[in-house]
């Protein structure tokens, strides 16, 4: 114990270990060199292509924002029956809010319908 502190281990000198550079050289016999780059192909417009995905992407939005409102529409619509309730001669709003829920469970279906195809 160099510095008298027990406990502590001896400093010892540690040869060092020579380092060797791998060589990345090919395998015997190839002749090849880096790869040629490919030419880039030149994107094909297809016009009734972008117009049929133009309308389903018109459709998907549509029936996204038809199942949004359907949903705020009910939950006002709902709100509206709390807070002021209707007597039993007039119109009861159940019948709206089972409509809204109808049309935004359409439109959902769609939205899924379409996106689970086009995983496909």
């Amino acid at each position: 114990m160099s510095d008298g502190e027990p406990g502590l281990p001896q400093e010892r000198d540690v040869p060092s270990i020579p380092r060797v550079e791998p060589v990345d050289e090919p395998p015997s016999g190839s002749t090849r060199g880096p790869r040629p780059t490919k030419p880039r192909s030149r994107e094909v417009s297809d016009p009734e292509g972008d117009h049929r995905r133009g309308q389903e992407n018109a459709k998907l939005r549509f029936a996204i924002h038809l199942a949004w409102s359907c949903a705020a529409l009910a939950v006002a619509v709902g709100l509206a029956e709390y807070y002021f309730p209707a007597s039993d001669e007039t119109a009861n709003l159940t019948s709206i809010i089972d409509l809204l829920k109808l049309l935004a469970t359409t439109a959902l279906g769609f939205v899924f319908g379409r996106s689970l195809s086009k995983s496909k």
